[in-house]
């Protein structure tokens, strides 16, 4: 039997009127279900858990051991940036400059170990933190001829540590630099001496010799340029000066080449210039 066109509609009619109740109530339903689905979806992916201190310690000298200063640096890092008032901060700062130190990184080593020096000043690594900052600059002092920045900046800090730490574990080695580094700018002095004589300019000369005597008299170069302050006076025809210049190339050192050869310009000068050296009888 066909429903009639009436009844057809009625139906219809009930049919949109249950689908206007069902789809909106359903809708709610799943956008108030949306945020526990998305944490289901994001359970898969724990967060990393960070590790005590101890354990963050333990891992960063592991690498630091092993000779992976690489990785060391990072860990020691991240102790420090977690951890930043922890009992080990100032051992994981020491060590981290340690890391760059090892790698050879040695303007980052000289940063790390000035921070561990400014920030913890009271720390068990203070005395080696000064020395490995003194022989940060060491590392990066260049041959005489170059420029010396980097060398006067170690002989500063290993003064520095000396004047602290005179009897410490370091001192030896330090006092052993010390005098590397100050031969080093002794020679350069006299390297500037030796290029101004050559081209005439003996007052030129004459300074750096002067500033060598002044800044580095147990060197070396010393006695050198003791005589070759002599050779000046001597060119310049200033006779009493010259005189006396190779008479303290004589009195002031050991004996040596230098010695011999002011003894020579003295019996030289004493037979052409005799009125220099009434005075003496």
């Amino acid at each position: 039997m066909r429903t009639a066109p009436t009844a057809r509609i009625r139906l219809q009619s009930q049919v949109l009127s249950t689908d206007e109740v069902m789809f909106p109530a359903i809708r709610n339903w799943l956008i108030l279900l949306l945020p526990f689905f998305l944490l289901l979806g994001c359970g898969g992916k724990p967060e990393k858990e960070v590790p005590d201190v101890r354990t963050q310690f333990k891992i960063a000298m592991e690498k630091y051991n092993r000779g992976k200063y690489l990785d060391a640096q990072e860990e020691f890092q991240r102790l420090i940036f977690n951890y930043p008032g922890e009992s080990l901060a100032d051992t994981a700062q020491y060590y981290l400059a340690m890391s760059y130190y090892k790698d050879k990184e040695y303007a980052l080593a000289a940063g790390e170990f000035q921070r561990l020096l400014s920030a913890f000043p009271a720390s068990e690594f203070t005395e080696a933190g000064h020395y490995h900052l003194a022989m940060t600059h060491y590392k990066r002092s260049p041959k005489y001829s170059l420029d010396q920045s980097s060398t006067y900046e170690a002989v500063e800090q290993f003064a520095l540590y000396l004047d602290a730490f005179g009897e410490g574990e370091f001192a030896d080695s330090s006092r052993l630099k010390l005098g590397e580094l100050r031969n080093k700018l002794a020679r350069k002095a006299y390297r500037n001496g030796i290029i101004y004589m050559k081209v005439g300019d003996y007052v030129a000369a004459i300074v750096y010799f002067d500033y060598l005597l002044q800044e580095f008299p147990g060197t070396d170069w010393a006695q050198s340029a003791q005589y070759q302050k002599g050779e000046c006076y001597r060119k310049q025809k200033s006779w009493e000066r010259a005189k006396s210049a190779y008479m303290e190339a004589i009195d002031g050192y050991s004996r040596s080449e230098h010695t011999r050869k002011a003894e020579e310009r003295l019996s030289e000068l004493k037979q052409e210039h005799p009125e220099i050296f009434t005075s003496e009888g």
